[in-house]
């Protein structure tokens, strides 16, 4: 669920859409407005934890603009990736 509103705060920041996927590769869609990619990160983690639960994130992408206004070839503006013990499933 995306909501729409209007931000009297919102003055120099901008639309953030990310892609967080927890530790489970479970995936989580989430749009914030910040001042920066890294102030996007620490909110996305941040509401991934309050409202989805998630207590592990594995690997993080965030883009500038919209979910729904993110082109399909559109290259992530941060990308995060936490380290695992598991072997790779590339061989």
């Amino acid at each position: 669920m995306v909501v729409a509103g209007k931000f009297k705060n919102a003055v120099g920041k901008q639309v953030f859409s990310g892609e967080v996927f927890s530790r489970d590769l479970k995936r989580y869609q989430i749009e914030v407005i910040s001042d920066s990619p890294d102030g996007a990160y620490q909110q996305m983690i941040t509401e991934a934890a309050h409202r989805y639960g998630v207590t592990r994130v594995r690997y993080v992408e965030i883009y500038k603009g919209t979910l729904d206004g993110r082109a399909a070839l559109a290259k992530p503006v941060l990308l995060h990736h936490e380290p695992t013990d598991e072997p790779s499933s590339l061989g």
